[in-house]
């Protein structure tokens, strides 16, 4: 395959393992690894187990790495990823160490690369469908959320990308987050998260989120889930419970892309969206603040 990889990785060579096995099948002629720093001598070990890892793959690929000697969390350590990766490509596929990907995903993310390369209206390629629900009879749709389990952009798009959301008061002036969301509760939890992020929250993800719906750009759904993330522990960087229906998606194909001219934003999945993703949740709220309590505890005396 010749649309380069880059595999975003810590402290997990299991699943680091279980990722290899799906791309020995693609087998990618560009890898690009980055390993976030260690904490501990424990994540050292585990560290130095995936280099190993990735460096006696079976296949020939060109290998580069960014290791760190100092742990920068997710926040930091992964748009500083991204940004070294487009600093040698103008496209590519990114995923982090626990997303499990279909196979039909890379040749799903390469041909829609190679088709919206100049639209720049289209700033990413997700390989989620969190709804069981396809909504098109063509093979994908577009939303201005787009879903990081797995995913593909260009450089040009990711140029977009502003870490320190300098434009967030604009967009909350203008209230541009009901030009496209029809329900106020999902404005209001958007607009708290984008919040956070402007006030210097660990949540790049939402900072990127931002990117598409002020710049009025689209990330691309699959109609069928195309990636399952593999990561609902304890070494997750963010909580979700394991009973979670985002646990372990069903993995689905797509195998013959058929295209969708239609480039507007699909209202059923914003509705599934606001309905599922967004909806208070009392319980969750407090299972999060025990899992943070937990790990600041484990974190401060090394446990």
């Amino acid at each position: 395959m010749e649309t380069p990889i880059l595999i975003l990785a810590f402290n997990r060579p299991d699943c680091v393992e279980m990722l290899l096995k799906v791309l020995s099948v693609v087998v990618p002629k560009k890898i690009y690894l980055a390993l976030d720093g260690p904490r501990n001598d424990e994540d050292l070990i585990k560290i130095n187990i995936i280099k190993a890892m990735i460096s006696e793959i079976k296949w020939e690929s060109d290998i580069k790495y960014l290791l760190r000697d100092s742990n920068l969390g997710s926040h930091r350590a992964v748009p500083s990823s991204i940004d070294w990766f487009f600093s040698m490509e103008e496209e590519g596929i990114i995923l982090e160490d626990d997303c499990l990907p279909d196979i039909s995903f890379f040749q799903y993310c390469t041909e829609l690369l190679n088709y919206y390369r100049h639209n720049e209206k289209i700033f990413s390629i997700s390989g989620n469908n969190i709804s069981p629900i396809s909504y098109v009879s063509e093979s994908y749709f577009f939303s201005h959320i787009p879903h990081i389990w797995g995913w593909a952009t260009w450089k040009r798009a990711w140029n977009k990308f502003d870490f320190n959301l300098s434009d967030f008061p604009e967009l909350k002036e203008k209230q541009i987050l009901s030009h496209f969301f029809k329900s106020k509760h999902t404005q209001k939890t958007l607009l708290r998260f984008f919040e956070k992020a402007y006030q210097g929250g660990n949540i790049w993800d939402y900072k990127w989120t931002h990117s598409h719906i002020y710049y009025d750009g689209y990330s691309i759904i699959p109609s069928v889930n195309l990636v399952t993330n593999i990561g609902f522990d304890d070494r997750a960087t963010n909580y979700l419970p394991k009973d979670s229906y985002l646990a372990n998606l069903k993995l689905n194909s797509i195998n013959d892309i058929v295209h969708n001219e239609n480039i507007v934003y699909n209202e059923e999945y914003y509705s599934f969206l606001s309905e599922n993703l967004y909806k208070d949740n009392l319980s969750l709220k407090f299972s999060k603040a025990v899992f943070y309590s937990k790990r600041w505890i484990k974190n401060k005396f090394s446990l």
